[in-house]
């Protein structure tokens, strides 16, 4: 008898408990469906950004196309601040551009890769009959990171320190880059850095390829076609892959070849790892030389097969192996023409780099199109909405062409690499009749990316690029002038 109130205390003890467990555990629930909804908010907003981005690159593009830029009769007159390669610069042949400061006025003040360069001793070298123009809006000051694929913090950081020192209007100052992305009016990158500077987007990468093909691109499309035609039906492998510096993507994708056992069923090309010392490879250090942000996750994957990956050298297409990695390796590996287009069935790029917040494409993706070649793309989300903004075509023939909005970087990897697997284990048949299918559209991409691009990117993009470049003469007020 006495037992009882003690077990009566122990029983609403412990329904009260399970009450709260049950009421955490519903707390749990909820906040873990919350944080799903928003990793899902997240996901489909960034799709939704880069859609937007495609679509606004794409109406820049055709007013570019439907209002040819009036010249007024006057050259643009602009000081380049160091060397004219790697700049939009580059392209220009009627511009006066000069590299001495006393030969002012001046439409344009550029600095060329900002991103390499010391702005606070730029700022003093410039006299200040030049910043003394910018600031009086009679002169506009372009950062020109167009060969870059991304804002660098660093070279927001000194161009604030710059402005001040020089009193030259942050609003009014652009930096040009590929990034579509930065330029997007919800993108945080002002307010991220809280440097408020306009940006306008320029792809040098795809305008330095496609320059030579104004004078010869009929007849490359005519002769790489005669080697299209003339391609053997039989006893080629499954794809190329072009790959130099071993960023992480590629020594994932290389790594899952070894691994798979498709290494011999593709042209692979690796510049390899360097000089590397015989103690950093017995100790597995190999794979903590690279650069694994954004896969960390794969680090442990790839490194029991980095060792095997370093045996095999550099592997470079189009020239003798002793070559190494030399600076005449860089450039073929650039060129266009390569033998093991045509003795393979399609392409794996593998693009500058795999990240979910930049959106561009470089002449890496432009290769196989020069090439006849169907491809899939390693690379950022949205490549491919940006590939066919420039009216090319993509394969969802032969790729599910899904990974395209995936933002998880390791998953949208895996999509592609599922797809490049499934290819490479088909039967030479299988793969002829999916060319077959496709040879409409490598057709179309090749003529169009030889002859058409070309043009419009030397008579359209460019003009409306530095029309929209050129000062407004209407800064407002000048500042003190440089001390």
């Amino acid at each position: 008898m006495s037992q009882a109130p003690a077990n009566s205390e122990t029983g609403r003890l412990r329904a009260k408990l399970d009450h709260e467990r049950d009421k955490v555990r519903k707390l749990v629930d909820a906040k873990s469906r919350l944080l799903m909804d928003r990793a899902a908010w997240h996901a489909e907003r960034g799709v939704l950004q880069r859609r937007l981005a495609v679509l606004q690159s794409q109406h820049h593009l055709l007013l570019a196309d439907r209002e040819h830029v009036e010249s007024s009769g006057v050259p643009i007159r602009i000081l380049v601040v160091g060397r004219v390669r790697k700049t939009i610069v580059e392209f220009l042949s009627t511009a006066v551009v000069t590299q001495d400061s006393t030969q002012g006025p001046f439409d344009l003040l550029v600095i060329p890769r900002p991103e390499k360069r010391d702005l606070d001793r730029i700022a003093r070298e410039i006299p200040e009959s030049v910043w003394s123009a910018v600031r009086m809006g009679q002169t506009r000051l372009i950062l020109d990171g167009s060969s870059e694929g991304h804002v660098h913090r660093l070279v927001l950081e000194q161009f604030r320190l710059l402005a001040e020192q020089t009193g030259v209007p942050l609003r009014e100052t652009i930096y040009l880059i590929q990034d579509r992305l930065a330029a997007q009016p919800s993108a945080s990158v002002g307010r991220r850095f809280e440097v408020p500077l306009s940006v306008i987007n320029y792809d040098y990468h795809l305008h330095k390829t496609l320059w030579p093909m104004l004078k010869h691109g009929e007849a490359v499309f005519r002769e790489g076609y005669d080697h299209y035609l003339r391609a053997p039906r039989r006893g080629r492998r499954a794809f190329l892959s072009l790959n130099f510096s071993p960023r992480a993507h590629r020594v994932l994708l290389l790594a899952r070849l070894l691994r798979d056992g498709l290494w011999n069923d593709g042209f692979i090309s690796f510049g390899g790892f360097g000089a590397v010392s015989d103690e950093d490879i017995q100790a597995g250090q190999l794979a903590g030389r690279i650069d694994w942000r954004g896969f960390e996750a794969a680090q442990d994957e790839a490194a029991p097969w980095v060792s095997g990956l370093h045996r095999k050298g550099a592997i470079l297409f189009g020239m003798p192996e002793v070559a190494g990695a030399s600076g005449s390796a860089r450039r073929l590996l650039r060129a266009r023409g390569l033998h093991e287009y045509r003795r393979s069935w399609f392409s794996v790029v593998t693009e500058t780099e795999m990240r979910a917040d930049i959106l561009r494409v470089t002449e890496k993706t432009l290769k196989p199109v020069l090439n006849f070649h169907p491809f899939a793309v390693l690379g950022n989300p949205g490549a491919l909405r940006l590939i066919k903004s420039y009216g090319l075509q993509t394969f969802p023939e032969l790729f599910d062409e899904s990974y395209d909005d995936e933002e998880d970087t390791i998953r949208r990897f895996d999509l592609v690499y599922d797809q490049v697997r499934r290819l490479a284990r088909m039967e030479e048949a299988e793969l002829d009749r999916l060319e077959a299918s496709v040879a409409e559209k490598v057709i179309f991409n090749a003529h169009w990316a030889l002859t058409r691009l070309p043009r419009l990117f030397q008579a359209t993009l460019l003009p409306a690029a530095i029309e929209r470049m050129l000062p407004r003469r209407s800064f407002g007020p000048a500042r003190a002038p440089l001390s």
